[in-house]
């Protein structure tokens, strides 16, 4: 039945499809990890590729923007903004960078990478609108007041240049079904493992994180005409664009009610019954990380490794499009001792990453403070170097003279470049970019001191006293992410993912912070308008009843209530008289 839908497929596609387009791709996976207190790490992840014509935006030249299975919606964000890339991240918790996962930064994140830098400086507002609009998120409050463009950092496609990217985070920003929903309606698909995404389980997580990356790269340049006389400094026009989408949904579920952490499958997990690899998909596959001695699974994995970057972990993987899992995979991991559940509860039963990153404030009174970023390297013989990106609020005026970065043993760091932007109110961020390097076994640490502005009281948010939220710090270290590239590597396929990719380097991120400015005491109004109240309405009710009641001697009072006294009984003499004749007749007739 399977072959039957597949050359239907194939027929109408290659029936109705312009001669332009070649076949495109689609590739599915799922990353399970058994972690401590019955919580487990997945990641999945699908990725689109398709490959087409140019399209060339400059007007009079005629261009159409149709696709396959590339979403038309994100082709034209791509096109309309000059964008060679971007990458989009929703992400709420934070978890520890020994897990083999795209890493985020709490909140959202947006980089995009635009053809030019003239591009960059014109486009990234509507580019925030529309992406707002597509994915259901405040993409659009990413200003000039948060966003920086980078010198030192690098970002995947911007090796050698980083003056056409721009970067923001809203720390605060929250991720919900909202969001999720329209991240699925941009897959090609609504079959195999997508059909594992189940809502209630993904947000109800410790940590959950919803990815977006695209790209376009040229395939092939048009040949130089015979007549021309060719030029470096002359770009060569593109003759076919390949087009490829990655989206990746990271959570650590909470174990249910009924789950059993010593033995479980797939149902048990998400909920959900799998009915087999989506129809469109190349390539399906699932694959498990567990400790060696810890757990087994089965069905017999195609391949079993050994991680060389996770000492004691194993990687096992199912390839999903062969016959016997087509209909169902009967999934099953069995936990055969309880060690790990000593250990923290978001870590992972292999080793912990050698690199730890801390940040922190610390404040001298309600006015001045003090920036301190710590980086660990617990390395005993590599030197990790690194570039350090922080977008600090133009709230936080930073004291440059006073930054100094300084090693555990007391000896100053060495840094090899360094960037620094200086706050304008209401305008633009405060910067701080450098490059340095920790050697093993050390702690590398930086201080700087900053003030605090001061804002309106209507630029203060609806919870004033709980602060204002600071965005992660970003480091990109010199080495690659060996962790992902070796679970690709056991997959047998090249990685698409930014932050796996042969040409992208370790990046990690920091934990957000919240900066107590000075908060106005917003119940004073409320106050004043209600002692205002009171004072009006002792005034009011005053001359009201002055002016709506007698004055009446109190003797004349006295007389009037006596003598309607003894009316009142001689009336009611007279009746009782009258009563009594009525009966006296009556008996006198009988």
């Amino acid at each position: 039945m399977r072959a039957v839908h597949a050359t239907i497929f194939t027929f109408l596609s290659t029936a109705f499809t312009d001669e332009r387009l070649t076949d495109p791709t689609f590739e599915e996976s799922l990353y399970i990890e058994p972690l401590t207190q019955g919580r487990v790490l997945t990641q999945f992840e699908f990725v689109t590729t398709e490959t087409r014509d140019h399209v060339d935006t400059r007007p009079g030249y005629p261009h159409d923007d149709h696709f396959q299975w590339f979403p038309r919606t994100i082709g034209q964000v791509l096109t309309s903004h000059s964008l060679n890339s971007f990458h989009i991240s929703m992400t709420r918790g934070r978890i520890p960078s020994s897990l083999p996962i795209s890493p985020a930064p709490s909140g959202l994140e947006l980089w995009s990478h635009f053809t030019s830098p003239k591009a960059a400086s014109t486009n990234w507002q509507a580019l925030t609108n529309t992406l707002s609009g597509i994915f259901c998120a405040s993409v659009n409050f990413l200003d000039s007041t948060i966003v920086a463009t980078p010198e030192l950092t690098r970002f995947p496609g911007a090796q050698h240049s980083s003056d056409s990217v721009k970067v923001g985070i809203l720390p605060r920003e929250s991720s919900c079904t909202e969001n999720l929903t329209p991240w699925l309606k941009l897959s090609p698909t609504r079959d195999g493992l997508i059909t594992l995404l189940a809502p209630l389980r993904i947000f109800d997580s410790a940590y959950h994180s919803i990815q977006f990356y695209v790209k376009q790269s040229c395939q092939s340049y048009k040949p130089a005409h015979p007549a021309s006389t060719p030029s470096p400094s002359t770009p060569r026009e593109c003759q076919q664009t390949k087009y490829t989408m990655v989206q990746t949904l990271t959570s650590i579920i909470e174990p249910a009610d009924d789950f059993n952490p010593a033995e479980w499958g797939l149902y048990d997990l998400v909920k959900r019954e799998f009915r087999g690899p989506s129809k469109l998909a190349r390539a399906s596959s699932i694959m498990v990380g567990y400790k060696d001695g810890e757990g087994e699974v089965r069905p017999t994995p195609v391949a079993v490794t050994e991680s060389r970057e996770r000492k004691g972990m194993k990687l096992a993987m199912w390839d999903l499009t062969r016959e016997e899992y087509l209909t169902e995979f009967p999934f099953m991991y069995k936990q055969s001792t309880t060690s790990a559940d000593s250990q923290d509860s978001t870590v992972a039963p292999g080793s912990r990453s050698t690199l730890s990153i801390e940040r922190f404030l610390t404040m001298d009174g309600t006015e001045f403070g003090t920036l301190v970023v710590a980086v660990t390297n617990l390395d005993k013989e590599k030197t990790r170097r690194f570039v350090y990106l922080d977008i600090l609020p133009w709230y936080m005026r930073l004291y440059l003279h006073t930054l100094s970065t300084t090693l555990s043993d007391g000896r100053p760091a060495i840094r090899h470049h360094h960037y620094a932007q200086t706050a304008v109110d209401r305008k633009q961020p405060s910067i701080l970019e450098l490059e340095s390097e920790v050697p093993p076994m050390s702690t590398w640490k930086l201080t700087v001191d900053f003030v605090k502005g001061t804002i309106f009281y209507t630029e203060h948010r609806p919870d004033a006293n709980r602060g204002f939220d600071i965005g992660a710090a970003m480091f990109t270290f010199s080495e690659k992410d060996l962790i992902q590239q070796e679970r690709y590597k056991t997959l047998g396929r090249p990685s698409h993912s930014p932050s796996a990719s042969a040409h992208h380097q370790l990046r990690l991120y920091s934990n957000a912070m919240l900066l107590a400015l000075p908060t106005p005491d917003f119940s004073m109004p409320y106050n004043v308008i209600t002692l205002t109240c009171t004072v009006l309405a002792l005034f009011v009710g005053t001359v009201f009843n002055m002016l709506t009641r007698g004055m009446v001697e109190v003797g004349s009072i006295k007389d009037a209530a006596k003598d309607g006294k003894d009316q009142k009984e001689k009336s009611t003499e007279k009746e009782s008289k009258r009563v009594t004749r009525s009966t006296e007749k009556e008996k006198n007739d009988d």
